[in-house]
């Protein structure tokens, strides 16, 4: 019995390190580009995306667009504590940032794709914030791009 108690409080505190669950008495956004590591060495993962992240009501909200990228393809994503140069322990369950298909809405060959995410508890102001978006479906997860996120002041 006390060893599931462990397994339950110890997601909560880890989770506790990067998310508030207080509401702060404002709105709070971050907002960045993501960058692909590969542009010239790969012209398949050329693309180009922003992500951004919002605190409200007791929660945070996450958004990861990406456009002119290979339709078909499908992407994961998780937000981590820290900069793409000095990534961190993800906020909240990885499990949450669920995977994104690019889709291509005019028939062309640049597709568009977003994927979404809500935590609850609130992003803290005075931790810096990165995404990284991945291949899905690759055996290693091979890390595509990045982009840190900016707090909007």
């Amino acid at each position: 019995m006390i060893r599931i108690a462990g397994l339950l409080i110890l997601p909560a505190l880890l989770l506790s390190s990067c998310l508030d669950p207080v509401d702060p008495p404002e709105l709070n956004e971050w907002g960045g580009e993501i960058v692909p590591f590969d542009e010239v060495t790969d012209p398949d993962r050329q693309f180009t995306g922003d992500v951004a992240m919002l605190t409200t009501r007791g929660r945070t909200e996450t958004r990861v667009r990406l456009w002119d990228a290979t339709p078909g393809v499908w992407y994961g994503w998780v937000v981590r504590m820290g900069g793409c140069l000095e990534s961190g322990e993800p906020i909240g369950d990885p499990e949450a940032f669920p995977p994104f298909r690019v889709e291509s809405p005019g028939g062309g060959e640049a597709g568009v794709g977003q994927g979404f995410a809500t935590l609850s508890g609130i992003a803290r102001t005075d931790v810096n914030y990165a995404l990284e978006l991945f291949s899905e479906g690759d055996e290693d997860g091979s890390l595509l791009a990045c982009g840190d996120l900016e707090l909007f002041e």
